[in-house]
């Protein structure tokens, strides 16, 4: 289900959007988490969504082995020395792409593709908030529908997201592959 935040955003931040990985789990906690969920793929590996903002960290565990999936514009300040020692992939998200990360928890393809907003867009996705497999949040906006979905796919190991940018008139969808 979307739930309605309490920020309204600045334009530009889907110019300063990056997907990252750490070696292990971020510590959430240092953001503002909107919506967390729990998802386990057949596979054994689980993963802990959140929804951070206009963006979302994911941490992937397969025993006692941990990566973390982060899409944001989250400078390396507020990550902390710690976490920025331990990330192993860094990409800016400028058009349509893809990043392969291979990592004790397994190998994983990321799909990115920036593009302009679109009713149509926004109606898939809305729909697919409501979804069984869905983290999702609405963010309060003048311009348009604002908002970021996780939907999971537990029995093909992947899922996919939306960041919606109003204010830019973009989204960014991108999709995971667990190998």
């Amino acid at each position: 289900m979307i739930e309605r935040g309490e920020v309204l955003l600045p334009k530009g931040l889907v110019d300063a959007l990056t997907v990252q990985f750490f070696g292990g789990a971020l510590d959430v906690a240092r953001f503002n988490v909107f919506a967390a969920r729990r998802f386990q793929f057949r596979s054994g590996v689980s993963l802990d969504v959140s929804i951070i903002g206009k963006s979302h960290a994911i941490v992937l565990t397969r025993g006692e082995r941990q990566l973390t999936e982060l899409v944001a514009c989250v400078p390396d300040e507020q990550l902390g020395a710690e976490a920025v020692a331990r990330r192993v992939k860094f990409v800016a998200i400028a058009g349509k792409d893809s990043v392969r990360v291979a990592d004790s928890i397994g190998r994983l393809r990321v799909s990115y593709t920036r593009m302009p907003l679109s009713p149509t867009l926004i109606s898939r996705w809305v729909g697919r908030a409501i979804g069984a497999g869905a983290v999702s949040h609405r963010f309060p906006s003048p311009c348009g529908i604002a908002m970021t979905v996780v939907d999971v796919d537990e029995t093909t190991s992947s899922y996919e997201t939306i960041h919606t940018y109003p204010e830019s008139d973009s989204a960014v969808v991108t999709k995971t592959e667990l190998f």
